[in-house]
């Protein structure tokens, strides 16, 4: 076996001088490591995402016990709860508060989108390394009330309101009795109209799944939540039947205003054949009849007409009506549109107008 060549003295200090240089390369890369973690340590805006982070992670503290309390589980149920706050968490962003912050006080106001959710006061710690400060969380302030959902909504007493798939009960319904704005000139002279009730939910997280059903369990397009599709619900029949009066009624109702004849007492009786005795259309007719024997009308006609809705109140049908007529008066003639609102029952067959007014 060959003996081996003991090193040189050269490549020993070769040998050494590679030890000592690596030695101090792994030296400096440690200390530049540590200057690189305590810069990072010293930046806020890494203090401010470390605490982001930890809020959606753990999703607890004094604001979180006291949104997941508030909310009502019957809509949503807790756990789904939980997961949509900690989706919200995590896509907090931040903002500094370069007014209300100091030298020694950062202040940083947290976002959910555009939403102001909380804030959170930085403040010079005691550590530091590298002659770099560090901060640390001082105070804390989240609103999570920024999150909250609900739903209020005015249906008809017959209707169903449902929200992410679970029906509201009586219990959500806070106001009963409401009245129809199309109804307002009649509920004085009547008691037995329908009304609308209000459903306010409770609070919950998330987007809403809005389901409304009318009276026959149809659903209903939420777009076309107004009074007008509400008492929409007569079929063509009804409706061409008590549009052909209500044309006639006009008719007869616009003759008998006009007095174009002088004849009030003939027009008064011509348009009370179509006048439920006793009713409130009665009582305005017979107000107004002693104004009229003083017009000056020379003709009054009807150039447009139209029936914008028929509706079944149960014993009474509503209709909306729009008229133009062109009188020719001593000033000469002059178009006026009218808008008004009849009742119409059925007696036995007999249509007949109940009450009107003009909006």
């Amino acid at each position: 076996m060959k003996n081996r060549k003991p090193l040189s003295a050269f490549k020993k200090g070769l040998l050494v001088y590679i030890g000592v240089f690596l030695l101090a390369a792994l030296t400096a890369l440690s200390v530049l490591y540590c200057f690189l973690r305590a810069y990072e340590q010293s930046r806020p805006e890494n203090t401010v995402k470390e605490y982001i982070q930890s809020l959606a992670i753990k999703c607890d503290g004094e604001a979180a016990e006291n949104t997941l309390a508030e909310l009502d589980t019957n809509i949503r149920p807790a756990e789904e709860s939980i997961s949509i706050l900690k989706d919200e968490l995590k896509n907090l962003s931040f903002r500094k508060d370069s007014v209300a912050s100091t030298h020694d006080e950062l202040i940083y106001n947290l976002y959910s989108g555009d939403r102001l959710i909380g804030s959170l006061k930085l403040e010079n710690s005691d550590r530091h390394s590298f002659g770099l400060r560090f901060w640390e969380l001082a105070e804390e302030k989240l609103d999570y009330s920024k999150f909250f959902n609900s739903v209020s909504m005015t249906l008809p007493s017959d209707f169903s309101l449902s929200v992410n798939g679970r029906e509201l009960g009586e219990k959500y319904i806070t106001q009963k009795d409401i009245e129809y704005n199309t109804l307002s000139g009649f509920y004085p002279h009547y008691n037995d109209l329908p009304t609308l009730v209000l459903y306010e939910s409770g609070k919950f997280l998330g987007d809403a799944d809005i389901t409304v059903k009318d009276g026959s369990g149809n659903q209903v397009d939420t777009s076309e939540l107004n009074e007008t599709r509400f008492l929409s619900n007569c079929d063509e029949d009804t409706v061409a039947r008590i549009s052909q009066f209500a044309d006639e009624f006009i008719s007869r109702y616009v003759f008998f205003c006009a007095n174009t004849n002088q004849n009030e007492y003939a027009n008064h009786d011509y348009l009370k054949e179509l006048v439920k005795p006793d009713s409130p259309l009665t009582d305005r007719m017979y107000n107004a009849f002693w104004a009229f024997g003083y017009s000056t009308v020379y003709s009054c006609d009807i150039v447009s007409r139209n029936i914008n809705l028929v509706s079944d109140l149960g014993g009474r049908y509503l209709v909306d009506y729009s008229y133009t007529t062109e009188t020719v008066a001593s000033a000469g003639p002059v178009q006026e549109d009218s808008n008004v609102r009849f009742l119409v029952s059925d007696n036995d067959g007999t249509l007949l107008a109940e009450a009107i007014f003009n909006y």
